[in-house]
């Protein structure tokens, strides 16, 4: 009884207008989560939707999810005209998001003369961490004045005013549409329970509580990464990896609302401005249909930038990570009262009436004795105990109204029970029509006017069950995904995965492929090789309902073409496979080519060709691996260390006798990438990547693209036999290029379904793989249990250069220093010598002979053209380089290598392995930005004074250092470091080990500022009180090259550093130096300044007696580069080499 007063109330308020099940604001019932999310328990539920009909009168229905919300990318924002579109896959999206809200208003019958109500979501769905933290900068920022009205007012996004957003607004690539208000946060599944969670957005009653929906936005981030799921260990997944894993699987939605409450409030005078209607022309408002219509028309737009990382107040907090992976979708959703509030309030009104017949049979029972008595003469209830009687017939009557009541609401369970069972056998029996037409009554038309009937509590059990089976037919229908293949005046296309098997569905989408309305149209489909008329009748045809591809032809109506009901013994089509095959016949179609192969001797790749070899020797032998998987072989490594160079040579030599190479690339205007990405954008439902591939290879082959699109991976690589001239069981080995070109999910997901192709097919099928990130090869192998065999590529020998045929480089080097220290730039890297240095001799052919500022600053271009370094823009650089050298909070080698700048220089033993950013892409930004920033400027200038290093001359190095210092002080500008930390000395003595300080830095280009010689002491102290490395330039100083202040942390005194740069060969008179030094610092002790002695000398010697370097910083050659190493391999490094040095690092001597 209770809920059926409620379903009367919510039908009476529906019929005046003001539905609470549709309102923006409160709660997100049980029953919309319901209508909205899939659940893994689907099935069950559609069983039992005849009970929960009873207690809903909402319905819902959903678009396709957009890529850029409610708009279109542009370089200018502004409406679209259609006639104007000059692209035609702009026209296509324009059709598809403009079709997406007419689909369903005219499905559902919305506006015009419905009486019906409804409201319209925008989903906003957040599938990344980064996705979350860019939506609240979005909300703080886009959304503020709006988010500050909602926590002051109550109910406001039903209020009519102050919530909506006044114009289509970007939030990263996705259009919101104007008109709508932030109503909830939510996820429709918690992984640990399956439960929704869900964060209301409301009015607050306390300040404090303003940042509570971003807080609990927060908490829930937490909660979901943090859940326990079984057959999940987290311990596989690196950082946000699992929940960035989670959230693509349920994301995180911020929903967006225009309700009918919120529409009926809204000014008339904002309504006509958000319809841009002339107030002079129309009077009062449209209905809320218009409305709608106005506030979802697509538009232009530009998308916004991702913000800046904002640099923490506290220097002790860790810096904002980027927003490197924010990915967001958007969906429209409209939810709807009944189609007739009237006639349902009617119902409703009748139903609860009905439903007081148990009470009304219950006082007639309590009343007969009296009646009984009265009609014998006698009086109801006698005077004498007329209160007693009277009681006694109201408690007769409560104890009869709770006996049957039980009974009758168990009578109308039963008949929902037994049309729930009667719906369960429709779906497990998967009977015909006919069958399920037992439990469907065919309804009469009803007359204008006509009301409906009401419905006795049998008669509602006997609808819910009719309403349930037909929902059963539907999920029927939909179980088994099918593809059309569509033949249409001489073409052909597919359209993959269609899971709505309806009449009209499939209408409607052969309509949208060929570019017609649906009742233009006449459809067959083929059975058996006949051709028969499609009726537009029930999908539940049992012929159809196992062919996983229906073929279809589609005329239109007003061809004149005769289309017989029922074509037989007509010719079968050829099929997909039979066209391709007979296409690469008759276009005389090529295999892809091989690429150039570069030395392998020169790139040194023995162990990794061994791999290789070994590798797919086991393959075409069958020797499974691991949980009978192959295991995943691949390289990975920086752009230009020689992965490709490492496929060519593979597909070229190593392949095994009676295999056939295929190399297929996504990089470069060859590679058919787009093609890949083409055919994925076609398929809907499950994308298959697998079968994306092959169409991408069949598109290297030459083969017709709308062809191709209609063959799975097996056929694909069927054509591609044949062209080939190989059998079936022909072993084919296919070197996969640059799959890290594509998105980090895509290029998983391309991994992951190509193994699984390969373990489908042993002997027969192998692939072998190249990606910048190893990372993802790891992840991919993790996910499906599957072994990684990565092939080791380093850096070259530094010695290779001298190996360019052709080119006198090494007598260059000796002749002039720039030269040598571009050679050094290189360090190795494969491209960056093979083809970068003949390109720059090419480009700027007075390289070798004059190299000038100009000429250097040309040839470095170049080389960083062709290793594709120029992609790291000035952006890029200026966030990367100040964590690279900053030593307090160390930056993640692994986020380099994932961008393809870390370069790795290995050595014999681990020890002797040194990771770089790539010296090259470092001196050529320095030299481009040294004018505008300090850093650049120091690293500019440091590189430099590098280039006059020489081997007599000691005072160059003093430039390299100072400038050395003031870079790594403005790396850590107020941030607190210890003195270790800060010169990376093994020789320190033990009263500055843990003493703490931090860099107060002027704001200037420069942070070194030169004195004629340091007599004047007040105005030195003045200088580096200021933050200023004061260098003196008298070449006669003794003891001291400069000085470097500090500041301690405990007392906030100066702290100086005197700095002496001793660049000698095999020993140091440790005691000379420390005599000239304290005669130098006489006049700061004067000033009572606390320093400290730094020596840096290249002495070659392993250790220094302790007692020696207590009172300071000592440096022996190994101590300088291990300090300096991060500037590259230095001119500094390989002068004087000590034998020391050479032993630690063996392959510097290589540079020499």
């Amino acid at each position: 009884m209770g809920f059926l007063v409620g379903r009367f109330t919510s039908s009476l308020k529906a019929w005046l207008g003001s539905d609470d099940a549709l309102s923006a604001c409160g709660p997100i019932s049980e029953e919309e989560f319901a209508l909205t999310s899939k659940t893994s328990n689907d099935c069950f539920r559609e069983i039992m939707e005849p009970v929960s009909m009873l207690k809903s009168n909402l319905s819902c229905e959903k678009t396709e999810d957009f890529g850029n919300g409610l708009g279109l990318t542009s370089d200018k924002a502004g409406p679209i005209d259609p006639t104007k579109l000059e692209e035609e896959y702009e026209l296509e999206e324009y059709r598809d998001l403009k079709g997406a809200w007419n689909s369903l208003k005219n499905r559902n019958e919305l506006g015009g003369s419905s009486v019906r109500n409804y409201k319209i979501l925008v989903d906003l769905q957040l599938t990344t961490l980064d996705s979350w933290r860019y939506f609240k900068y979005w909300v703080q920022t886009y959304y503020k004045e709006q988010m500050d009205y909602i926590l002051k007012t109550e109910d406001a996004q039903d209020s009519g005013r102050g919530t909506h957003l006044k114009e289509p607004t970007p939030c990263y690539d996705i259009l919101l549409p104007k008109g709508f208000s932030l109503t909830h946060l939510y996820c429709a599944r918690m992984p640990e329970d399956g439960q929704p969670f869900q964060i209301e957005l409301k009015m607050t009653e306390k300040e404090e509580k303003a940042r509570s929906f971003f807080q609990q936005g927060d908490d829930l981030i937490k909660l979901i990464e943090k859940a326990e799921v079984p057959d999940e260990d987290p311990d596989d997944y690196e950082e946000g990896d699992l929940l960035d894993m989670r959230l693509m699987e349920q994301p995180l939605v911020a929903r967006f609302a225009l309700s009918e409450q919120y529409f009926t409030d809204m000014p008339t005078d904002e309504v006509q401005r958000l319809c841009k209607m002339d107030a002079s022309s129309w009077k009062g408002k449209p209905d809320f249909t218009t409305f709608v219509d106005a506030c979802l028309e697509p538009e232009f737009f530009i998308p916004l930038d991702i913000p800046e990382p904002q640099k923490p107040k506290d220097p002790k907090e860790k810096p904002e990570k980027p927003m490197d992976d924010v990915c967001l979708f958007a969906g429209l959703s409209v939810f709807m009262g009944d189609e007739n509030p009237m006639q349902a309030t009617l119902a409703a009104t009748k139903r609860c009436l009905l439903s007081l017949n148990v009470y009304i049979e219950c006082i007639v029972l309590a009343l007969t004795i009296p009646v009984l008595r009265y009609c014998s003469g006698g009086d109801m209830f006698p005077k004498v105990y007329f209160a007693p009687l009277v009681l006694n017939i109201v408690s007769i009557w409560y104890q009869l109204v709770c006996f049957f009541e039980d009974f009758h609401q168990a009578r109308t369970r039963l008949g929902v029970i037994g049309s729930c069972l009667s719906i369960l056998r429709v779906k497990t029996n998967k009977p015909n029509i006919v069958e399920m037409n037992k439990f469907v009554k065919p309804s009469k038309a009803k007359t204008e006017g006509e009301e409906e009937k009401p419905a006795d509590d049998k008669d509602a059990a006997a609808a819910a069950a009719a309403a349930a089976a037909a929902a059963s037919s539907s999920s029927s229908s939909s179980g088994s995904p099918v593809t059309l293949e569509v033949y249409y005046e001489g073409k052909t296309c597919r359209i993959f995965n269609v899971t709505d098997k309806t009449a009209a569905n499939i209408f409607e989408r052969v309509a949208k492929q060929v570019g017609l309305a649906a009742d233009q149209l006449e459809i067959q489909y083929e059975d058996k090789g006949n051709w028969i008329q499609y009726d537009g009748g029930s999908s539940q045809d049992p012929a159809l309902q196992d062919i996983k591809t229906w073929t279809l032809k589609a005329n239109r109506k007003d061809s004149g073409e005769p289309q017989p009901k029922k074509m037989k013994n007509s010719q079968a089509a050829p099929t997909p496979l039979e066209r391709a095959k007979d296409w690469v016949k008759k276009k005389n179609c090529q295999a892809p080519k091989l690429p150039t192969s570069y030395n392998q001797e020169l790139l040194h790749r023995k162990m990794a060709c061994t791999i290789v070899q070994k590798y797919l020797q086991g393959v075409q032998a069958k020797a499974l691996g691991k949980d009978g998987k192959f295991s995943l072989v691949g390289c990975s490594g920086m752009k230009g260390i020689g992965k490709t160079a490492m496929l060519v040579h593979s597909a070229r030599c190593l392949v095994p006798e009676g295999a056939t190479a295929l190399y297929l690339t996504f990089n470069g205007g060859g590679a058919h990438k787009e093609e890949f990405l083409k055919s994925l954008q076609c398929q809907e439902g499950h994308k298959d990547y697998a079968a994306a591939f092959g169409h991408m290879l069949l598109a290297a082959c030459g083969v017709d693209s709308c062809l191709a699109r209609q063959l799975e991976f097996e056929d694909c690589l069927d054509v591609y036999r044949s062209l080939r001239g190989l059998s079936a069981e022909a072993f084919v080995v296919v070197f996969v290029d640059e799959i890290g070109d594509l998105e980090e999910m895509e290029s998983t997901a391309t991994l992951t379904a190509l193994m699984r192709r390969m373990d489908k097919y042993p002997g027969q099928l192998a692939f072998v793989f190249a990606h910048i990130r190893q990372d993802i090869l790891d992840k991919c192998a993790t996910k499906s249990a599957r072994e990684v065999t990565a092939l080791h590529l380093p850096a070259l020998q530094l010695d290779d250069w001298k190996k360019v045929v052709g080119i006198n480089w090494q007598k260059a080097a000796k002749e002039h220093a720039q030269i040598q220290q571009l050679l050094l730039a290189c360090s190795g890297h494969p491209r960056s010598l093979v083809d970068g240095l003949p390109a720059a001799l090419v480009e700027v052919p007075n390289l070798l002979t004059n190299p000038d500022e100009s000429s250097l600053v040309s040839a470095m271009d170049v080389i960083m053209n062709k290793c594709k370094f120029n992609e790291f823009d000035t952006k890029f650089m200026a966030d990367i380089v100040p964590q690279w050298f900053d030593f307090v909070d160390k930056i993640d080698t692994g986020t380099l290598a994932r961008d393809g700048v870390l370069l790795k220089v290995n050595g014999e033993t681990a020890a002797q392995e040194v990771e770089l950013l790539h010296p090259l892409i470092l001196l050529r930004w320095a030299r481009k930005m040294c004018e505008d920033h300090s850093i650049p400027h120091h690293l500019q200038q440091a590189y430099a004074a590098d280039a006059m290093v020489g081997p007599d001359a000691e005072k160059k190095m003093e430039n390299i250092m100072y400038h050395y210092e003031a870079l790594l002080k403005k790396c850590v500008e107020s941030k607190e470091f210890t003195l270790m930390a800060f010169y990376c000395s093994r020789h320190i003595g033990k009263k500055f080990l843990n003493m703490t300080v931090k860099a107060h830095l002027p704001r200037q280009l420069s942070l070194v500022h030169k004195v004629d010689n340091f007599q004047n002491i007040k105005e030195v102290l003045h200088y580096l009180k200021q933050g200023f490395i004061v260098v003196s330039q008298a070449h006669s100083e003794v003891g001291i090259e400069y000085l470097s202040p500090f500041v301690c942390v405990d007392t906030e005194d100066l702290i100086v550093a005197a700095v002496q740069c001793k660049f000698v060969q095999a020993s140091c008179a440790w005691a000379d130096m420390k005599s000239k030094m304290e005669k130098a610092t006489k006049d700061l002790k004067e000033e009572k300044v606390r320093f400290f002695p730094v020596f840096y000398t290249s002495v070659d010697q392993n250790t220094i007696h302790s007692d020696t370097f207590s009172d300071g910083v000592y440096f022996t050659e190994s101590d300088l580069f291990t300090f300096t190493k991060k500037l590259g391999i230095l001119r500094l490094h390989v002068m004087k080499l000590g034998a020391k040095l050479q032993e630690k690092y063996p392959w510097l001597k290589q540079a020499v």
